[in-house]
């Protein structure tokens, strides 16, 4: 380090456009005290004292998703925060505060939008991390799905599986559970559906928010053979339903079979407008359900034995507990991370999210599960076994012995 004062050499060497000079100085000698700082505290406070007050988040699409964002947030990546100036406040005068991750590139947008003549923006300090680091409210984002599932893992009953006969006998109760088919209208038409129940097809369930009961109400799933209603509690779980349920038995074509009585048809929807699910969870689960692969993500035992002799690189996690696999065995380099633990050992996963997956339990239902879970975090190639270990070893396919992968 130097001491002193360094003396000043004029270099006449610049020249910048002499109108962009002059207002670039009217911003400059116009920052005020503080340098346009405003602390997580501080801006919690304004949130409440000011509802007008502007946020613009200029972070990438992938941080929102994964971390979450500021309730209210105006996001405008700060790549393409010239290209989109229309999102920007009309009022140039309007209170406004913009955030990153940690404070650099909303600097960045801050002192743009001083220079285009805005006379009230502030930059977070900490950004994004430090608001969230020091407890105040976020939505969306990998955390909050997190929270969602944990407490499902955590509050599961038999998997959340429920029989037809305890349906039945719950439908004579006052009040009934919520019924939702996730099948198409078509199969719904060609095959009946239990009395009572919305029809939303599995792909359309977070586009459908409005026909869905408060998250305090209980929910009965039911597909076609109970693989898309597995899916469907899964989702609404993690956008925060309580107690979602898996019709098994068959679901819908057990149900008939069982005698149990059908409605012919098609039922008439009706929006209740009670639920209020996080939005950003909302986006992130519709990403998840409009994506899902033809078949649903199933994988038979003979089309696994062949992919994983054709493609080495596949990731095989068995989801069962540790006693299942002490019993019985498990599927050679599979990795094991019990449905339990599955949100809390989300490190075990693969880092790729585009890496071919394959999840297996018992007999398809937990394995289904955790697949959903992978889809809402993202992953794009993530398929269940269909009849899980017990289908893979009636066909005569090789196990090894659990301690042998210790």
């Amino acid at each position: 380090m130097a001491t002193g004062l360094p003396e000043a050499v004029a270099l006449n060497a610049a020249a910048p456009d002499p109108a962009l000079v002059a207002t670039i100085d009217t911003a400059l000698s116009n920052i005020p005290d503080g340098w346009g700082v405003i602390t997580a505290e501080l801006l919690n406070q304004e949130l409440i004292e000011n509802p007008d007050l502007t946020l613009l988040d200029v972070r990438r699409a992938e941080e929102l998703d994964a971390k979450g964002y500021i309730e209210g947030s105006i996001h405008i990546p700060l790549e393409e925060f010239i290209a989109n100036k229309d999102q920007w406040p009309a009022d140039k005068d309007a209170s406004i505060v913009i955030y990153c991750g940690s404070g650099h590139r909303s600097t960045l947008a801050m002192a743009t939008m001083w220079a285009y003549g805005y006379t009230d923006v502030r930059s977070l300090k900490g950004g994004f991390g430090g608001w969230a680091s020091e407890g105040y409210p976020v939505v969306g984002g990998e955390a909050a799905l997190d929270a969602a599932f944990t407490t499902f893992l955590d509050d599961m009953v038999a998997y959340n599986t429920i029989s037809l006969e305890a349906v039945n006998e719950m439908l004579a109760e006052e009040p009934p559970p919520f019924l939702l088919d996730v099948r198409s209208p078509s199969e719904v038409e060609e095959k009946g559906y239990i009395e009572g129940a919305a029809v939303i097809p599995l792909r359309d369930l977070a586009q459908n928010i409005e026909y869905l009961p408060s998250e305090d109400t209980p929910i009965v799933s039911y597909c076609g053979s109970g693989w898309r209603c597995t899916i469907a509690t899964a989702m609404l779980e993690g956008l925060g339903w309580e107690t979602v349920y898996s019709l098994k038995g068959g679901s819908f074509g057990g149900w008939a079979e069982a005698g149990y009585p059908v409605a012919t048809g098609l039922p008439e929807a009706v929006a209740l407008n009670v639920a209020a699910p996080d939005p950003a969870l909302v986006g992130t689960i519709d990403t998840a359900l409009t994506n899902i692969p033809e078949g649903w993500g199933v994988i038979t035992a003979e089309q696994l034995n062949q992919e994983l002799i054709e493609n080495p690189d596949w990731t095989l996690i068995d989801v069962r507990r540790a006693e299942e696999l002490e019993e019985k065995g498990m599927i050679e380099d599979a990795i094991h991370v019990p449905l339990e633990e599955f949100i809390a050992n989300k490190d075990q996963w693969p880092a790729d999210k585009d890496a071919p997956i394959v999840v297996y339990c018992g007999s398809g239902h937990r394995s289904t599960l955790a697949m959903a879970m992978m889809w809402a975090n993202g992953y794009t190639d993530v398929r269940s076994l269909k009849g899980g270990f017990g289908g893979w070893v009636s066909e005569g396919y090789p196990v090894v012995e659990y301690a042998a992968m210790q």
